[in-house]
């Protein structure tokens, strides 16, 4: 397996989806000319900005052309953004991902011309300075007019196009012009309809034509089409045509302008925010990202957001706060102790004399037999479970003991560590230790990930069975691994069967904890503290 995020991507070429289709689709987030994530600058990894002099504010009504039923929003912005920074905007307010060109225009592109002279000012187009962007002689840098000059002697409409492909206008209109306000942020969005159509849907009548299908399960296409929109849409954000997630957005708006915050977006001791010392004038933005309390700057989570393209740090972001994973942990003594019990019954049995192993380095049968017996564990398995080559849970429990550095085997015998021995009687503690270890023990960079996303989906409940029944639904976890740029030893795409023997390897590691409901080799949902033991996973060091 390898990390292509550096690499060249190929831009998807239909809409149907297969075994490549996420990582093309995710490959759009580094083409036309963007660096991966890690090379370039990022509009959320920005400095805190200082406090800034009264401005004058508009009030814009934002619209999806040709919409039916209309998809818009109404925004407050500052009238000395960019262009630049309002294609940020409206890229946060309808969900793009930012995977495709843009320009902004003051009349419409497309409308047919009737060879008449042209009566007024000389229309004027706008462009990113995207090197792979084709100008055209005549227009304008975006990043170089802010919105006071555009609307000079103008009222809109402004136009906003998106994906010279599927061709996304949106119909940017002037609704107000608001008097100095210094405490107003400098993006809020007030209210919309409808959740922004997904990238790549075939323009505005290709995606009313997806939703109308969705809707119908007895269309002929209503398969195919939900697989196409869960491949697009991905696993961190459920699709909703109707939902517009507005605290969501404007909490976004607060991490694009207000800064203080480093590239993940999450407050953190390094980059605590500029929300930790606000009054109670603060934005309900900076009011949610007060109330989490800082992570350290190298936890996994932190590194995980830090090494996303910058679209789908917005929507993990989104899912941790929809779900809580970024509440603090708390694992009271009582429970702690159960999770660790099996780890503490090992270390215990091994005392200082430790346990001497069989000739053939196993655990003696009688070992095996009380463990299975006094964890409980007799519908974890089947057989006599006497013998540890042949009773899966305790060798495994075995295995991660000595992986995690609390056991170790000296001339036959099996030892606890010193660090195992100080813990034993501090559940907290000890759990506090495997935490650290399972992160820190991975053998490779993909592990790693592997071990950061099972993580996530403890943290967020995102965990599932197959339909089978047997193994982990582990979609979820090849998303996030094309995201972070990885692909397979051919170059091509990850796929299932790839990660299918890490996934498992990673969730046979936590059996021991109870993170999981579960009977014999089956797994279920998260347990309640398996949320709590992923949350502690994604703060705690990613390395």
């Amino acid at each position: 397996m390898h990390n292509c995020a550096a690499s060249s991507r190929r831009s998807v070429a239909s809409s149907r989806p297969h075994p490549a289709g996420v990582c093309r689709m995710l490959g759009h987030l580094w083409q036309d000319g963007r660096m991966p994530p890690a090379a370039r600058p990022t509009p959320d990894a920005r400095p805190a900005q200082p406090a800034r002099p009264p401005r004058p504010l508009l009030r814009l009504r934002v619209s999806l052309a040709d919409g039916d039923p209309e998809i818009w929003r109404l925004l407050e912005v500052d009238a000395g953004l960019t262009l630049a920074e309002l294609h940020d905007v409206l890229q946060l307010a309808f969900g793009w991902r930012d995977s495709h060109l843009h320009n902004f225009s003051d009349h419409e592109l497309y409308l047919p011309e009737n060879k008449l002279p042209r009566i007024g000012r000389k229309p004027r187009v706008w462009v990113s300075d995207n090197p792979f962007a084709e100008s055209e002689e005549g227009e304008l840098p975006e990043h170089e007019w802010i919105l006071t000059q555009v609307f000079d002697g103008f009222d809109g409409p402004l136009y906003y196009e998106y994906d010279f492909g599927d061709s996304w206008t949106h119909v940017i209109e002037l609704v107000e012009r608001i008097a100095d306000d210094p405490d107003a942020p400098r993006a809020l969005l007030l209210g919309g309809e409808r959740r922004g159509p997904l990238d790549d849907a075939g323009g505005i009548h290709g995606y009313e034509e997806k939703v109308d299908i969705l809707a119908d399960p007895q269309h002929p296409e209503h398969d195919f089409i939900v697989d196409w929109i869960n491949w697009v849409s991905g696993p961190w954000t459920p699709f909703d045509a109707d939902l517009v997630e507005v605290d969501h957005i404007n909490q976004e708006f607060s991490l694009r302008f207000d800064g203080g915050l480093g590239m993940s977006g999450l407050p953190t001791d390094a980059f605590p925010g500029a929300s930790a010392s606000a009054g109670d004038g603060r934005t309900a933005a900076e009011a949610a990202l007060a109330a989490t309390a800082p992570l350290p700057d190298n936890a996994t989570i932190v590194d995980l957001l830090a090494r996303l393209p910058v679209p789908l740090r917005s929507e993990l972001r989104g899912l941790l706060r929809r779900s809580g994973a970024l509440a603090p942990v708390d694992i009271d003594p009582a429970t702690a102790a159960s999770m660790v019990e099996p780890f503490a019954w090992l270390v215990r049995k091994a005392g200082d004399d430790g346990i001497r192993l069989t000739q053939a380095g196993w655990l003696p049968p009688a070992v095996v037999s009380d463990a299975m017996r006094e964890l409980d564990w007799g519908d974890r398995w089947i057989g006599k479970m006497n013998r540890e080559d042949q009773t899966m849970p305790i060798a495994q429990l075995r295995a991660d003991a000595v992986r995690f550095g609390l056991l170790r085997k000296r001339n036959g015998v099996l030892h606890a560590t010193t660090t195992a021995r100080r813990l034993v009687d501090d559940p907290v503690a000890l759990l506090r230790v495997l935490v650290s270890a399972i992160l820190r023990r991975a053998r490779s960079d993909i592990e790693r990930d592997i071990t950061a996303l099972v993580a996530l989906d403890l943290a967020t409940a995102r965990t599932t069975q197959v339909p089978s029944g047997y193994g982990y639904e582990s979609s979820g976890i090849l998303y996030g691994l094309h995201a972070l740029g990885w692909g397979g030893a051919d170059g091509g795409p990850l796929t299932d069967d790839m990660i299918s023997r890490p996934v498992h390897q990673m969730i046979r590691q936590l059996d021991p904890l109870d993170v999981f409901e579960q009977s014999r080799w089956k797994h279920g949902e998260a347990t309640e503290h398996g949320r709590a033991f992923g949350r502690a996973m994604l703060r705690a060091p990613a390395r």
